[in-house]
């Protein structure tokens, strides 16, 4: 936590000046550690700690503390979920927390995954969140910061594999539960057994018999962390329609909880082109480049 003995560039009104923005981004990613490893901390013993090094309110550093969680979330990183995201922020302070970010190791690595207590079913799903509409200014900027967490958990294999297990025996407590033990012991791991070209994981299904395709996309975060899809999975998801399912699975290790969509899915998420394929055969070979321009072109 910040000493309160130490002190920093007093601006006590107006816009705040680069050193307090970087007293509070320290304070702020102080406590996103914590939370993000599951330790207990005082919101209000940092805030007060701040306030000593600062000439700033506590509801002032309460509020940058809220932008700071925009920002970060804007970028598909993990937020204090005690400071809801506030938009109304100078720019330097995304200038000063890209730039603490890139001297750390990266906020939500995965590198142990925890093993949650299995939940049923209905313990485990609430409602979708209701996001408002992405900014078109601020959601793509340019100084998106590298290696965002939803592309790490995204590349974890482990982190992956760990929450379809979960859903796997999720599906099988719901059936067994619902007099139907037949088609518990039918429910199959399909990314595991068969490899990801069906571009769905888990094979399931309803109380009644219908069958189910389950995705299921994993965050040690909260629920409006965002996530990756392959077009792929959004064919698939299209072409199953109500048999389709994606398992959000969400706080994964802490106190899990998931929502569900079916397909198809591009009504039910803001959707942004992050890769595309570049196919080089399109280059000109040398014989083809341009060579140096005619000086008869330019009347010489």
């Amino acid at each position: 936590m910040l000493a309160t003995t130490q002190t920093t560039d007093l601006g006590g009104s107006g816009d705040w000046t680069p050193a307090e923005m970087n007293a509070a981004i320290d304070s702020y990613l102080q406590m996103l550690r914590k939370e993000l490893a599951g330790e207990s901390y005082s919101k209000t013993e940092y805030r007060l700690a701040l306030a000593g090094t600062i000439a700033r309110p506590e509801g002032a550093i309460e509020r940058k503390h809220q932008n700071i969680s925009a920002i970060l979330s804007e970028r598909g990183l993990p937020w204090i979920r005690g400071y809801l995201p506030s938009a109304h922020y100078q720019q330097s302070l995304t200038v000063l927390l890209l730039e603490a970010l890139a001297g750390l190791s990266p906020i939500g690595a995965v590198d142990e995954v925890p093993q949650p207590k299995l939940l049923s079913f209905d313990e485990l799903i609430v409602p979708p969140p209701q996001l408002p509409p992405r900014s078109p200014t601020r959601g793509n900027t340019r100084t998106a910061a590298p290696g965002t967490l939803a592309q790490r958990e995204a590349m974890n294999r482990t982190l992956g594999r760990a929450g379809e297990k979960y859903i796997l025996e999720v599906e099988q407590q719901r059936l067994r539960a619902a007099g139907r033990p037949d088609l518990a012991a039918r429910v199959r791991w399909v990314s595991e057994l068969d490899g990801d070209g069906a571009g769905y994981d888990i094979s399931s299904f309803s109380n009644e018999g219908q069958p189910l395709r389950i995705e299921v996309k994993t965050t040690l975060q909260n629920i409006n962390t965002p996530f990756y899809l392959t077009a792929h999975e959004l064919r698939t998801a299209a072409e199953l329609e109500g048999t389709y399912r994606l398992f959000r699975l969400f706080n994964f290790g802490k106190a899990p909880r998931m929502y569900q969509l079916s397909g198809p899915l591009e009504s039910a998420l803001n959707l942004s082109p992050i890769l595309y394929r570049a196919d080089p055969t399109c280059i000109p070979g040398p014989e083809h480049q341009p060579g140096p321009p005619d000086a008869d072109a330019f009347g010489l």
